[in-house]
């Protein structure tokens, strides 16, 4: 029996076609418990291109709802990049952890959204992981 290495799995997204390329996706994470601190957010994946720029921002439900940006802008390319961990609350423009876990309808739910832009050249980007921890009150 030869050695297998087994293959990546990749969410793969294509780039907008005119102007800066974009590919802007979100995924999200559901159980998260009320009063959950120190959560942390970290992404690997690449893009087609030579050099494309990754964010990655947290969804706010708390007013003003919208994506608050977390970490600085990666380069990525076509190999792995593993971007963070980045806080995604306790810092900055989201002091408290309570603004980016769901109530009500969307109770327990973290959405972590994906941007990457590049000037010129189509792309795909692929992602193979996404992870949140955090502290459990």
């Amino acid at each position: 029996m030869a050695n297998e290495t087994p293959s990546a799995k990749y969410y793969k997204v294509t780039s907008t076609t005119t102007g800066t390329r974009t590919t802007d996706w979100y995924g999200q994470f559901q159980g998260v418990v009320a009063g959950a601190t120190g959560l942390k957010v970290t992404y690997e994946g690449n893009d087609s291109a030579g050099s494309a720029t990754q964010t990655l921002y947290v969804w706010r439900w708390t007013a003003p709802a919208g994506w608050v940006q977390i970490g600085s802008p990666a380069s990525v390319g076509p190999a792995d990049v593993t971007v963070g961990p980045f806080a995604a609350c306790g810092v900055g423009p989201l002091p408290s952890c309570s603004q980016v876990v769901g109530t009500g309808a969307n109770k327990g739910r973290v959405r972590v959204r994906v941007l990457s832009t590049q000037p010129a050249t189509n792309f795909v980007t692929g992602g193979d992981l996404m992870k949140l921890v955090y502290d459990a009150p």
